[in-house]
């Protein structure tokens, strides 16, 4: 049996990103760009309630803006994009490492196709992680790791979501440190590039919009680079888990994937 190695996992999911910017990374692009349009349209729309008067009592005045039809709307597309980003993005990573290929196509048909269950889980994942929280920090990071591959089990392998959690359960089983560490470290990466990079070059001239209450197609356009990285990066380290757990617990490589997806 292979032993688990970060180092395989780093690189596998920064080889995954590579290989699929054609396909998965156009994919999450045409999602991200939908996503910030329609949360641009609304934020415009209710902006009004984005200048809280300082003369109201300021629960009251963000009161009023989850009170807006337009706050609920962009909440519900997020949850669609989300579903629609990782369901199609998951698979076409997966699929990239299962036989070297994949289409932007099969990330649309997937994406779609999973969904649903993908919202369910995540809703369900951050719902027992919080309560982690709530309880000690321990417990919440010990889920974390524990459901770490539950997405890209869902997504692969077409099992329901609490089969999906136990799968998960399953292939993390004696390997949650090393699993949180692949965690800690794509933490450290995300905000060493998308924080630190990006807000440097970048955000700046977003921070200051957005603090002036102003949202405009430039603070949008801004936003749109962090938000790639950001999905693609993540996505990318869950397929590599994914798979990194299966060839140590399973001692299948990429050619036992091929059996999820018959």
């Amino acid at each position: 049996m292979e032993q688990f190695s970060i180092g395989r996992v780093l690189s596998r999911a920064f080889g995954l990103i590579r290989d699929t910017i054609g396909s998965v990374g156009v994919f999450v692009l045409l999602i991200v760009i939908v996503q910030s349009g329609v949360s641009l349209v609304a934020q415009l729309l209710f902006v009004d309630d984005f200048r809280l008067d300082t003369a109201a009592p300021r629960l009251e005045a963000i009161q009023a803006i989850f009170a807006t039809t337009w706050y609920w709307l962009v909440v519900i597309i997020s949850l669609v994009a989300f579903g629609l980003s990782y369901g199609g993005g998951l698979y076409g990573l997966i699929r990239q490492a299962e036989r070297g290929t994949t289409s932007l196509q099969e990330c649309l048909q997937a994406g779609f196709s999973r969904m649903l269950p993908v919202i369910g889980l995540t809703i369900l994942w951050w719902l027992g992680v919080a309560l982690g929280w709530l309880l000690f920090l321990i417990p919440a990071l010990i889920l974390m790791s524990m459901w770490a591959v539950a997405l890209p089990a869902l997504v692969a392998e077409r099992c329901g979501v609490f089969e999906a959690f136990g799968r998960s359960r399953a292939l993390t089983r004696g390997l949650r440190l090393s699993v949180f560490g692949v965690l800690f470290i794509t933490l450290l990466i995300y905000y060493a590039v998308v924080i630190v990079l990006v807000g440097a070059l970048l955000g700046s001239t977003a921070f200051d919009l957005a603090a002036l209450g102003q949202a405009t197609v430039l603070s949008t356009v801004l936003s749109i680079p962090a938000a790639w990285i950001s999905g693609m990066l993540f996505k990318a380290i869950l397929t590599s888990l994914y798979v990194e757990t299966r060839l140590v617990k399973e001692g299948l490589g990429t050619d036992g994937l091929t059996e999820v997806f018959e």
